[in-house]
Parts: C-alpha cells; sequence; structure tokens
C-alpha cells in the first residue's frame, strides 16, 4: 500500500513528465488542473477532485 508521501511523489514526478498538463487553465481554474469537459456535473467533479488534490498536497 502506498504512503501519501509516494503518491505526492508519484503526482510531482508525472507533473515533470507531462509539463504540457501544467500550463492550461482547467475546472479549479487553477494551472496544471485538468481542462474542462463542457459537461457540468463532470466539470464538478473534477473541480471537487482537483480541491482534494491540492488540499493534500498543500497547494492552494
Amino acid at each position: 500500500m502506498k504512503t501519501l508521501e509516494d503518491v505526492i511523489k508519484t503526482i510531482g514526478s508525472e507533473r515533470k513528465l507531462f509539463p504540457q498538463a501544467n500550463a492550461s487553465q482547467g475546472a479549479a481554474g487553477q494551472a496544471g488542473a485538468i481542462p474542462p469537459s463542457g459537461d457540468a456535473n463532470i466539470d464538478k467533479l473534477i473541480q471537487q477532485g482537483q480541491a482534494r488534490l491540492d488540499a493534500l498536497t498543500g497547494k492552494k
């Protein structure tokens, strides 16, 4: 089972591998967020997930 620290390291390495994902404004209105899907329900779920991820990583 992965620890939270392992997950954060994995996320950090993925951001280094895929820098183009960091440049767009997404559902959460932040650089690096997932781009909007066009479906309000999906965008809301993405935004909630991004907020949880940001809370775990200490990002605002």
